[in-house]
C-alpha cells in the first residue's frame, strides 16, 4: 500500500479512490439484494391467492415503508390468528377483491418466512440506494475539486493520477503513487535536472569507471579535480537535420556559446564564475556536469572523461542546484529533502535514522525547520530557493555546483548561505558557483573565473586579476579597485 505520507499529501485523491470502491461495493450489494428479493418474491407467488402479483423491484423499494408496516402487522398477528395474513398481503401487492381469500388463511407455510426475507432485502436495498446517492454526491464533489485544482497547477500527471483512480480505484492510487515516486526520484532527486539526464543515468549506471574524490594520488592541495580541454558548445550540434535546415533557411547563424574553454579547478578551492548576462556562465556549469548534449572537447573529473563516469557514484560526490526550478510538488519539505539522500540508499552503510538526522540538522542550520511539514507548492520563490540550498547541506557532497544560488534571497539570507559555503570550503569541499554580485564574488572566491562571449577572459585569485580595466572591458562599469590586506573592495561604481 502507499506510504502514509503520500496518502496525506494526496488525501482527496485517496478519499476519491475509497469512495469509488465503496460505491462499487454497494452497487454489487444492491444487485445481490435484488436477486434475494426476487427469489423470495417467487416463493410468495407459489401461493394460489398471490400467484397474480407482479414483480417490480423499484416499486417495492419505493414503498419500503409500507412493506415494513405490513411485515410488522404480520409479526404481531402471527401468534394469535392468521386469518388476516392474506388480506394484508393482498393490500400490499394491490390485488383486487376478487382474488382475496375469506375465512381462514389458505397461505402456504413457506409464504410468511419468504416474506420476512423479502422485507429484509427491500429494507436493505432502500438503505443501500440512499448510501449510493450520498457517495455519488461525495465522489463527484471531490472529483470537481481535484479537476479544478489540477487545472490551476497545470500538471498533466495529476490528470493521469485521477484517471487511474477512476479506472482502478485504490489499485489506481497505488499505481500512481509508485509512478510518482519513481519519476520524482529519477527527475528531481539528486541533480534536479530533466529527463535527458535520467536517460544518461540508465545508460551509464553500469560503466566500470567510478568517480571518487578521495582517489587522488596525493593530498596535495594543488591537485586538479576538474579540467577542461578545448571545451566548445553550440546548441546546433546534434540537432535534427530538418530542424537545422529550417533554422538555416531563416538565416540563423550557427554560433558557439562556449569557445575553446581550457580550465583547471583545484581540489578544495572556492570558484566563482562571473560575467555579463548571456556570456555562457550557465552553459559552462551545465557542461561541466554533463547536462548539455553536443559539446566538444574534454571534461575530465579526476582525470576521467565525464561521459564515462558512473552517474550514481558521481551524484554522491557532486551536488548541483540549477538557476531555475519550478517546484510545484504536493510533497512536504521534510520528505522532499530526505529524497536527496537517495544516492546513498544503495550503500551498505546507509542508515535511515542518520539520513533523517542529517536532514533535520541541515534544516535547522539554514533556518527552515519551521517549514518541515509545509508543502513545497505553498512556499514563495525565496523560500523554495532556500530549500534547494538546504538540499546541498543534506547531500554532504565533496563538490558543490551552484547556478546563482542567492538570486531570490534577501541580503540577510544571502550572507547566511555564503557563510555556510565558506565553512564548507574551510572543511576542504570544492565550490563552483555563479554569482552576479561582484563584491560578493571577490569576497568569497579564491579562484575567480571571468567569462565573456563564451571565452575565459581571466582566471585566478581576485587580488591578482581584478583591475579597473578588466571591469570596464567586461562589465562596462568604472570604479575604484582598492586592494588592502583585508581584501579587495570596489568603490565609486558607475555605468559607462
Amino acid at each position: 500500500m502507499s506510504s502514509p505520507s503520500y496518502i496525506q499529501k494526496n488525501k482527496w485523491l485517496f478519499a476519491l479512490s475509497i469512495g469509488i470502491v465503496t460505491q462499487l461495493f454497494l452497487i454489487g450489494l444492491l444487485i445481490a439484494l435484488y436477486f434475494a428479493a426476487s427469489f423470495n418474491f417467487e416463493i410468495i407467488k407459489t401461493d394460489s391467492s398471490l400467484s397474480s402479483i407482479e414483480w417490480n423491484f423499484s416499486k417495492y423499494v419505493w414503498r419500503s415503508g409500507e412493506v415494513m408496516s405490513t411485515y410488522g402487522n404480520i409479526s404481531r398477528l402471527e401468534n394469535y390468528q392468521n386469518q388476516a395474513f392474506p388480506g394484508l398481503l393482498n393490500k400490499l401487492f394491490e390485488l383486487d377483491s376478487a382474488t382475496k381469500s375469506n375465512g381462514s388463511s389458505s397461505l402456504n407455510a413457506s409464504v410468511i418466512p419468504a416474506f420476512r426475507l423479502f422485507n429484509i432485502s427491500i429494507q436493505l436495498a432502500s438503505a443501500v440506494i440512499c448510501l449510493i446517492g450520498i457517495l455519488f454526491v461525495f465522489n463527484f464533489s471531490i472529483f470537481c475539486k481535484l479537476v479544478w485544482e489540477y487545472i490551476l497547477l497545470s500538471d498533466s500527471f495529476n490528470f493521469q493520477k485521477l484517471t487511474l483512480v477512476i479506472l482502478f480505484n485504490v489499485l489506481g492510487f497505488y499505481i500512481a503513487s509508485k509512478i510518482e515516486q519513481q519519476e520524482f526520484e529519477r527527475t528531481e532527486l539528486t541533480w534536479l535536472s530533466n529527463l535527458k539526464w535520467v536517460k544518461q543515468i540508465w545508460n551509464l549506471r553500469n560503466l566500470k569507471h567510478y568517480f571518487n574524490i578521495s582517489s587522488s594520488s596525493s593530498d596535495n592541495p594543488d591537485d586538479i579535480i576538474l579540467e577542461t580541454r578545448g571545451l566548445t558548445f553550440s546548441p546546433y550540434v546534434n540537432r535534427n537535420i530538418f530542424k537545422k535546415l529550417f533554422s538555416s533557411s531563416k538565416g540563423d547563424i550557427e554560433r558557439q556559446i562556449l569557445k575553446d574553454i581550457n580550465l583547471k579547478i583545484k581540489k578544495g578551492s572556492f570558484n566563482v564564475v562571473i560575467g555579463p548576462n548571456g556570456s555562457g556562465k550557465t552553459t559552462l556549469i551545465r557542461s561541466l556536469i554533463n547536462l548539455n548534449e553536443g559539446f566538444t572537447g574534454e571534461v575530465l573529473w579526476n582525470g576521467k572523461e565525464i561521459s564515462t563516469i558512473n552517474r550514481t557514484e558521481f551524484s554522491r560526490q557532486v551536488s548541483y542546484i540549477p538557476q531555475f526550478l519550478n517546484l510545484q510538488n504536493e510533497i512536504s519539505i521534510l520528505d522532499f529533502l530526505e529524497m536527496f539522500r537517495y544516492p546513498y540508499r544503495q550503500l551498505e552503510s546507509n542508515n535511515p535514522d542518520l539520513d533523517h538526522s542529517l536532514v533535520m540538522s541541515a534544516m535547522e542550520k539554514n533556518d527552515c525547520a519551521k517549514w518541515q511539514h509545509k508543502m513545497i507548492k505553498e512556499l514563495s520563490g525565496g523560500q523554495k530557493q532556500k530549500i534547494l540550498l538546504t538540499s546541498v547541506l543534506v547531500q554532504e557532497s565533496e563538490i558543490i555546483v551552484l547556478d546563482e544560488p542567492t538570486s531570490f534571497l534577501d541580503v540577510k539570507n544571502q550572507h547566511q548561505f555564503l557563510e555556510i559555503l565558506k565553512e564548507f570550503h574551510r572543511k576542504g569541499k570544492t565550490i563552483i558557483m555563479i554569482l552576479h554580485d561582484l563584491q560578493q564574488s571577490i569576497d568569497y572566491a579564491d579562484n575567480l573565473i571571468v567569462i565573456q562571449d563564451g571565452e575565459i577572459r581571466a582566471s585566478g585569485h581576485p587580488r591578482e586579476i581584478v583591475t579597473s580595466r578588466l571591469l570596464r572591458d567586461i562589465f562596462r562599469i568604472d570604479c575604484e579597485v582598492n586592494k588592502t590586506p583585508a581584501g579587495v573592495y570596489l568603490n565609486n561604481i558607475y555605468a559607462l
